[in-house]
């Protein structure tokens, strides 16, 4: 009953109109804003109804997944290696939009380096680099790859 009388459309008003002009302008303003949302939502809805086969999918040759982690990519570490939250890491899923096109699917995990304080770990797949950290898996920029000495393969 207090939720009812706190929320019903009559007892809002009232409580606009008791309160005054600028109380009435904010109620209009969240009533505005949740009609926008709904008109919004009411335009990407896919219909049940709806024969499938109509929509446009990107050009080119990009996969599309129909279950969340089918493009994902499955890196296993041998050995495990020590993670951020003092658990031995032996696999970490690549999210797809973290895959560099064309990714071998033979790359395995290599120059893997330890963070500061078993804070995580870095490694390299292919010519891509990742970090391993309480904040999660990270697909590094190539400026922050190590530095290489010289004398050192690329």
């Amino acid at each position: 009953m207090l939720v009812e009388h706190a929320t019903h459309p009559q007892a809002l008003q009232a409580l606009e109109t008791e309160l005054g002009p600028d109380w009435l302008k904010h109620g209009q303003a969240i009533e505005g804003g949740l009609s926008a949302l709904r008109s919004i939502g009411n335009l990407h809805v896919l219909r049940y109804e709806d024969t499938f086969g109509n929509e446009v999918f990107p050009d080119g040759e990009q996969k599309i997944a129909t279950r969340l982690g089918a493009a994902d990519r499955l890196v296993i570490f041998e050995p495990p290696q020590p993670g951020p939250f003092q658990q031995a890491v032996s696999q970490l899923a690549l999210r797809f939009h973290q895959i560099p096109a064309g990714l071998s699917p033979d790359a395995q995990p290599a120059d893997i380096v330890q963070l500061p304080n078993n804070s995580g770990f870095e490694f390299t797949l292919d010519a891509t680099r990742y970090r391993y950290n309480r904040f999660g898996l990270e697909r590094l920029k190539a400026s922050h790859f190590p530095q290489q000495t010289q004398g050192e393969p690329a």
